[in-house]
């Protein structure tokens, strides 16, 4: 370390122990918001984007509940498969037929919000010569870039919020995504049921059964699935694939042909699933199905990068999952300079952005022939071995 620099004790030690096999942060899997990020998505985020929304003419801006409430929305729209219901077995001539079906449109308002707020005073940031910024680099590792003006040098802000970014964003996301999948579950085809059927894992003498990929077979047939399904679980799911020598995407990471080329399915582990929808259930989701979005406030509404004494910009955070680096989010960051007291302090305050999650409403396809309550996102539970009756 440079002279004149002065690392608390605490500070160095955390740092060195951080940088040991074994001893960096671990971070919570945050299966869901993955899974509905998920590469198979890619045609729908972008429709749901603002890029993509703006330049189609379906991006809007309403006033919310405060005066200065600025709401994003989304317009899609798609056309559904109907019937007319005059077949006919003789030919005729006939002075009337079915006009055209109606455009159905749907939008998705982007009023989902999360923020927290990071102190540091003077003394905090009197390390921050070059040699602290490249010792607290090598830390981070890469996983956290800044952008906010002069801010962006405030590498200790970028490890506290590498610190915290779990429990006070990452994991209220992955919640809100989770129970709006969870509140989507519908009927399917094959049980006609919206309740999680069960699926048997494994025979009394503790061998494999294929239970679980005849469903997804047999939903994928019955559904007219050209994707991959793409399938939430616990610890239980992993526990049975990986008996399977099934790895999940969160092991294969960002290499998507390997996914596509090896997997049944993407498979995302979230143990939050067995608290949010219940225990051992899955979520069985059709790609296209259900999908987040975020629309970055300092990037679509706040157009200048300081005013008066707050300075507005953005990060991005890269998490491995597994080992692998699957996980990247933008997020909104504005840093806040105070001169009210002895010496000057900001507060730095990460926020998601406005975000919106889209789940596909009951009979988008048709209505018809059992489709009518079919959402494509199917719940199952995964149950050891089969009840044994007498």
């Amino acid at each position: 370390m440079a002279n004149n620099v002065n690392l608390s004790s605490a500070r160095i030690l955390r740092a060195c122990i951080m940088h040991t096999a074994e001893n960096a942060p671990k971070f919570t899997q945050i299966g869901t918001l993955q899974a509905v990020r998920s590469p198979q998505l890619a045609g729908l985020a972008n429709a749901m984007s603002a890029e993509g929304a703006g330049e189609e003419k379906r991006l809007s801006f309403e006033a919310g509940a405060g005066p200065d409430d600025v709401v994003p929305k989304v317009r899609l729209n798609y056309r559904k498969q109907y019937t007319t219901g005059t077949t006919s077995s003789t030919r005729a001539v006939n002075a009337n037929g079915t006009r055209p079906g109606t455009v159905t449109e749907l939008d998705v308002t982007y009023t989902g919000y999360k923020q927290y707020d990071l102190e540091f005073r003077t003394i905090d940031l009197m390390s921050l010569e070059e040699a602290a910024k490249q010792y607290y680099d090598g830390i981070i590792g890469g996983a956290v870039q800044l952008d906010a003006g002069d801010s962006a040098k405030m590498t200790e802000a970028a490890l506290e919020f590498y610190l915290t970014v779990e429990k006070d964003l990452l994991q209220p996301l992955n919640t809100a995504a989770l129970t709006a999948l969870v509140a989507a579950v519908g009927t399917n085809k094959v049980t006609n049921s919206a309740v999680p059927k069960d699926i048997y894992l494994y025979f009394t003498d503790g061998k494999l059964r294929d239970d679980f990929w005849d469903y997804l077979n047999s939903l994928r047939t019955v559904h007219g699935v050209t994707g991959k399904w793409i399938v939430i679980g616990g610890l239980k799911m992993v526990s049975w694939l990986r008996k399977s020598k099934i790895m999940g995407m969160n092991d294969i990471g960002m290499d998507a042909q390997a996914m596509y080329n090896d997997l049944p399915a993407e498979f995302y582990y979230d143990p939050q699933i067995d608290t949010t929808y219940g225990q051992d259930k899955i979520l069985i989701i059709e790609p296209g199905s259900a999908c987040w979005q975020q629309i970055m406030e300092h990037e679509t509404i706040v157009k200048k990068k300081k005013v008066a004494n707050t300075s507005f910009g953005g990060a991005r955070l890269k998490l491995a999952q597994f080992d692998s680096p699957t996980f990247d989010i933008k997020i909104d960051l504005r840093v806040r300079e105070y001169d009210t007291t002895k010496y000057p302090y900001e507060i730095v305050t990460p926020s998601s952005g406005l975000y919106g999650i889209f789940t596909r409403p009951a009979g988008y396809a048709k209505a018809y022939d059992g489709w009518s309550t079919y959402t494509g996102i199917i719940g199952a539970k995964l149950v050891n071995t089969e009840p044994v009756t007498p």
